[in-house]
């Protein structure tokens, strides 16, 4: 096709019931940058950001006033040359269980169950996929000078480091216009030197009074044209929860409050005119001058209410548009979705209103480009404070469904699935798993970690199991199980150092002979019954001398060069430390013969004096760490750290721990920590910090005493405290993602050859 007597360029065309004209120009913006910018028209620029859920929905209303009071703000101190568009996308997912394929390694039966159970409970449930995000748009003549205000008003709402590229913003649109997923990068988005349009913009466009088609799909395109008095603020959880594919867009653009005074002031006079003239036509016909219309009644107090408003409790006017489009395969299924979609509105006493005449500006005004395409028409804009504009909260409950996440189990309260990746979806992956006796902790890790060994194939696997509680797991897949007590045919060289060319430049300047002085000091002080001040000077120059003269030295080397001191001083202590250089409790004073390297490793100290699992558990996770240290970049460590309040016995203890929890993170493996006893860890400074700082914590049943502590702590509200009460049940209770918290249900049914393999 010709315009002007040039060809013109295009992926496509649109067919009205008048002309054609290609595709491209169906989209109403102008240029899209790689930085995410937009200019939308000559003056006019928008930028778009990735909003994440939040806790809301269930809170008490104070509560849900201070999450929603930063919304609050930033729409109040938005200025009149600013829009804001509130923009979510819904999409109905496969049910794409987690993949558990037969592998005929003896193991198969516990990967059908694990499907099984996944299944079973969500049989009835289809999941939602929601994306939310928020455009700014402001007015401005230069390019560099918008995005600079679009960057500040993002800080505003808290959310400017969340600012979308090109690339992120156009994959957006293309999941609406386009009846398949295309892979983008800025250089497709600018093939052949032609505008992004043409990568965006569908193929096919066929436009009708009240509906529209897009390449294969049709969409529909509504708006709320009834609101009522006051609108409850599950009204947009409803509809993203309606089982269809929708995508919803408020646009919103603030008054001028002298200006919008004003007006109302007006109104106010005619209205009360209005009022008057009517009470006089009464009397003059000898009607009650209390008998007025109550549409025009209503319509002053409302009227004055808003005034009132605006004056004294700091709310502000803005023109608000609230569209609506339905996606589907035929217009029969439009047609379907419809009525569930009207059907939510109506029990919200509102309705939509198909965008008749006015598809392809609805379509405009619900695509993210930060423009309502329907502002001009008065039938398509209410008026809306502060607070009505807060009442469409972009928050319900916080979900988090990675794509090759391991499955926690579901939602409580919106049955969907709750798959997580830690590696990929928290700042840090360390886990923390809190449950009182009973509370089905041990079945919840080990659910996870068989998980992982189906899943992660080549991560390492490493337990530090203090009451036998992972042996049976263990001997299914093979595990080299390290026994951990007097007489053991299994070794650990207590002097055994790291290597410190693997370490970091930070840890360069450790002090390895120092650390490993303490660690001795820490060991004889525990084991032995007495031990002083004179006598850990003399372990700590032994040391020194030793490690001069050996490269892998040992206990029996130690023992050697203590010997060699002269006094009765070392002469004693040789004695006292004797049975645990060379003698019958020499456990680690010969060279270390276990295989640190396997795949899967579980150190059991069920058989050691429970004196000594304290410092002996300081012994394993120095070794450990050595191996961490040794394995960084080649494959990723999985530490599991049950009964972890052994490590919180002494203030020394909690902050030797805590230091080697950070610094296995730090070297990449993937710390967990298990424990019933959180009075424990709550009693010591470094514990609570380690609670605090956890960004994935998994709470199970609590005793009433640590579920106070822990509220306090965690600041968690009431409404999610049932879920973790002494009454809750085993299998359920609370998750805290990064800061979002998410009742779940991972209960097994006790009948399964998996539970009885998970079970204590």
């Amino acid at each position: 096709m010709k315009k002007n007597g040039k060809k013109w360029k295009g992926s496509g065309f649109v067919r009205t019931s008048s002309r054609l004209f290609t595709t491209q120009n169906s989209l109403y913006y102008k240029s899209l940058f790689e930085n995410g910018l937009m200019q939308v028209s000559a003056d006019t620029y928008s930028r778009m950001i990735r909003l994440s859920d939040k806790n809301y929905l269930g809170l008490s209303e104070e509560a849900k006033s201070t999450c929603l009071s930063f919304y609050k703000a930033a729409l109040h101190e938005m200025e009149p040359d600013f829009d804001f568009q509130l923009f979510i996308k819904t999409r109905k997912k496969e049910q794409d269980f987690p993949q558990f394929e037969e592998m005929f390694d003896g193991m198969d039966v516990y990967r059908k169950e694990m499907g099984q159970i996944v299944r079973e409970k969500l049989r009835e449930e289809r999941q939602i996929g929601i994306e939310r995000f928020a455009v700014f748009t402001t007015r401005d003549r230069e390019a560099k000078r918008a995005s600079l205000r679009l960057k500040k008003i993002a800080e505003r709402f808290s959310v400017s480091e969340f600012l979308m590229d090109g690339v992120e913003r156009g994959k957006v649109i293309t999941d609406i216009l386009q009846s398949r997923k295309i892979e983008l990068d800025y250089d497709s988005l600018l093939l052949n030197e032609c505008n992004t349009k043409d990568t965006l913009a569908p193929a096919y466009i066929e436009i009708s009074k009240d509906s529209m088609r897009l390449n294969d799909k049709f969409v529909k395109v509504f708006t709320l044209l009834d609101y009522p008095n006051f609108l409850e603020d599950t009204f947009l959880y409803d509809l993203c929860h309606a089982q269809r594919d929708i995508v919803i867009s408020l646009h919103v653009r603030p008054y001028e409050t002298s200006k919008i005074l004003n007006l109302f002031q007006n109104q106010k006079v005619l209205n009360t005119a209005k009022i008057i003239q009517q009470e006089k036509a009464n009397y003059r016909e000898g009607i009650s001058g209390n008998y007025i219309s109550e549409i025009d009644r209503n319509a002053l107090e409302a009227l004055q209410d808003l005034i009132e408003g605006i004056k004294k409790s700091d709310q502000k006017m803005f023109s608000a548009t609230l569209t609506l489009l339905i996606e589907g395969d035929s217009l029969e299924e439009i047609k379907v979705a419809e009525t569930m979609i009207q059907k939510i509105a109506k029990r919200y006493f509102t309705e939509f209103s198909p965008c008749y005449k006015r598809q392809l500006e609805g379509l405009n005004t619900v695509l993210p480009l930060g423009v309502n395409y329907l502002g001009n028409e008065k039938r398509f804009v209410r008026d809306m404070t502060t607070e009505n504009v807060t009442n469409f909260a972009p928050y319900f409950y916080p979900m988090t469904n990675s794509e090759h996440g391991i499955f926690y189990g579901i939602h409580a309260i919106t049955r969907q699935m709750i798959l997580l990746d830690r590696t990929k979806e928290l700042i840090t992956p360390s886990t923390l798993v809190l449950g009182s006796s009973g509370s089905g902790k041990s079945v919840m890790v080990k659910w996870n970690i068989l998980q992982n060994l189906f899943h992660h194939t080549l991560d390492r696997m490493v337990i530090v199991d203090p009451e036998d509680e992972y042996s049976r797991l263990g001997r299914l897949f093979q595990a080299e199980e390290v026994q951990i007590f007097s007489g053991s045919k299994h070794h650990l060289n207590i002097l055994d150092l790291v290597q410190k060319s693997n370490l970091d430049e930070e840890d360069q300047t450790i002090d390895l002979v120092k650390e490993k002085t303490n660690l001795l000091v820490q060991f004889f002080s525990k084991i032995l019954k007495e031990f002083n001040d004179e006598e850990a000077g003399i372990v700590d120059r032994v040391t020194r001398i030793l490690y001069k003269k050996y490269q892998e030295p040992t206990l029996v080397e130690w023992a050697g060069e203590l010997a060699k001191i002269p006094g009765n001083v070392s002469g004693k202590l040789l004695l006292k430390v004797e049975p645990y250089t060379i003698g019958s409790m020499s456990i680690f004073s010969k060279r270390t013969n276990i295989d640190l390297n396997r795949k899967f490793l579980i150190f059991n100290l069920k058989r050691l004096d429970p004196l000594l699992k304290p410092v002996v558990m300081k012994v394993i996770l120095d070794h450990i760490w050595q191996e961490v240290v040794r394995n960084q970049g080649v494959t990723k460590t999985r530490l599991f750290f049950d009964e972890l309040q052994l490590n919180f016995d002494t203030e020394y203890n909690a902050k030797w721990f805590t230091d080697l929890w950070s610094r296995v993170r730090k070297y990449g493996a993937i710390p967990t920590g298990i424990t019933q006893n959180v009075s424990t860890l709550l009693g010591f400074q470094e514990g609570q910090k380690m609670i605090s700082n956890t960004e994935f914590t998994i709470l199970l049943r609590q005793k009433n005493v640590d579920l106070q502590y822990l509220k306090q702590m965690m600041d968690l509200p009431d409404c999610f405290l049932p879920y973790i009460s002494d009454q809750a049940i085993p299998g359920t209770g609370l998750m805290n993602v990064g800061g979002k918290l998410i009742p779940f249900d991972n209960t097994i049914p006790t009948n399964f050859d998996l539970f009885k393999l998970l079970e204590t």
